[in-house]
């Protein structure tokens, strides 16, 4: 490196330093050779298209249950079918984004895929959201109807509501509507929290999707007897992977009932009594889950998937002691890249030290560079950016955010290749696995969810014009963050 620097500045010495390229051949054949993940996923597939083959060839399989109800691939497919042909009679094409607020529930599986078989993408809403909030993000995606429940209805007046559980599905066909879904269309969108005061809607399109579950299926082996506890908000990217896996692999879900999944002792009963087989957990509720755990209870899991926070070494420690026959994977990735683009599988990892993120999935590519967006060598901290398949298409409305954020890719520069600024300082162990070293602006996580502390200013500065300036930060105590 010492001598490419000094040989470059001899060359160029009006080059500023951060241009400057001292990597050796061969490191960069090393850091190549980590974005080599091509995998021959089809390339003309929907989420809708995998669903089919399920509905045709097990129809009469249980695919999701929540306490005592059960919801056949049958039922879900004439179901899902009759929500979409009511929501064609509203004028839903594709493109379209169809908000969805509900609690946790059969009906929650049946209105999103409706919503996907009508050629919509689906927008979850948080009801415990402020009404100002809701009625920003009705507002960004232009909707004139909503999916919900008795219980929320009352939220929307300036929408037409569809209560999903006094719905008349008899009313309307159970054919499946001949809509041409591309894989390019949109498949769902979820709101993130925004610098200027308002949140932010990221858009996914099915082509980033369904290389995430696919990857995920071959990663960890799911197929018909695999058992997934659906216990993520629907608002956290995470749940989109429970909420589909089943959808096209024909394996069953089982939901979680409403916040539910703030209850470790709920949580390992509804394992062992459901035989669940993968789970998710944000390392801060893992944590309140392996104060609890009996492993004896737990001998169903084979699979538990963490992400949305970074995984303490002591804790992945903890979880080897604990549960000896589960695999324990670390996942990243951001809401911008279809829900997770690195993992690695812990139990035979040294994790005494450190936690990685792992290496990329297929067909996603992962770069580290400096702030002239040159390739930083092994060791050397960077912004970690992702290409590949899974980019989302940017941010709904806002296009100069977009602008800012997703690039042109200038290591595969092919049409329409871009890549995703995550903001997220990493750098290269010498294994090929990532180390994440936190942000570099002011985002944060609190309890995996993803907060701008500018977002949150920004109310704190409207709130009284007596209020001259505003300072947000988090503070942990007991290993508890609390925002102050």
């Amino acid at each position: 490196h010492f001598e490419n620097l000094l040989r470059q500045m001899l060359l160029t010495p009006e080059l500023e330093i951060g241009l400057i390229d001292f990597l050796t051949e061969s490191e960069k054949a090393s850091l190549n050779s980590y974005n080599d993940t091509s995998v021959p996923y089809p390339k003309d597939i929907t989420v809708l298209d995998l669903f089919r083959r399920q509905a045709l060839a097990s129809r009469d399989k249980i695919v999701a249950v929540y306490g005592d109800k059960e919801l056949s691939i049958k039922t879900l497919d004439r179901c899902s079918s009759q929500v979409a042909q009511f929501l064609q009679q509203q004028g839903i094409r594709t493109e379209n984004l169809v908000p969805i607020c509900i609690d946790r529930s059969l009906e929650m599986l049946i209105g999103i895929l409706g919503i996907l078989k009508a050629g919509g993408a689906y927008v979850p809403i948080d009801p415990t959201y402020p009404q100002k909030r809701i009625d920003f993000i009705l507002q960004d995606i232009g909707a004139n109807c909503v999916l919900t429940n008795t219980k929320f209805s009352s939220l929307f007046s300036g929408q037409k509501a569809i209560n999903l559980e006094t719905f008349d599905y008899e009313e309307y066909s159970t054919e499946s509507l001949r809509v041409d879904i591309k894989p390019n269309h949109l498949a769902y969108a979820i709101y993130t929290s925004g610098t200027t005061g308002n949140p932010k809607g990221v858009l996914n399109e099915h082509s980033g999707l369904i290389n995430r579950l696919l990857w995920m299926r071959d990663d960890m082996k799911i197929n018909l007897d695999a058992i997934i506890l659906q216990k993520t908000p629907y608002t956290f990217d995470v749940s989109v992977w429970e909420l589909i896996m089943p959808l096209i692999t024909g394996c069953k879900l089982v939901f979680a009932a409403p916040e539910g999944h703030k209850d470790p002792i709920y949580i390992q009963e509804l394992i062992f009594t459901e035989q669940i087989t993968i789970i998710h957990f944000v390392p801060s509720m893992l944590s309140m889950f392996l104060e609890v755990v009996k492993p004896k209870q737990c001998g169903s899991l084979n699979h538990v998937v963490c992400s949305g926070e970074a995984l303490p070494p002591a804790m992945a420690e903890n979880f080897k002691r604990n549960l000896k026959h589960t695999e324990l994977h670390n996942l990243y990735g951001p809401t911008e890249a279809a829900i997770d683009v690195s993992s690695i599988a812990l139990r035979k990892e040294d994790t005494s030290k450190l936690v990685s993120i792992g290496k990329p999935a297929a067909n996603v590519q992962l770069y580290i560079v400096n702030e002239w967006q040159k390739i930083q060598p092994h060791g050397v901290v960077g912004e970690l950016l992702i290409g590949g398949v899974q980019v989302a298409r940017g941010y709904l409305n806002r296009p100069e955010l977009t602008k800012e954020k997703f690039i042109p890719d200038p290591f595969l520069p092919k049409a329409d290749n871009r890549l995703y600024r995550t903001g997220d300082s990493v750098r290269w162990l010498p294994d090929g696995n990532i180390e994440f070293l936190g942000r570099i602006d002011h985002q944060v996580k609190i309890r995996g969810v993803r907060i701008e502390l500018g977002e949150i200013e920004q109310e704190i500065q409207q709130y009284s014009e007596s209020i001259k300036d505003v300072v947000v930060q988090v503070k942990e105590k007991n290993q508890a963050k609390k925002i102050v």
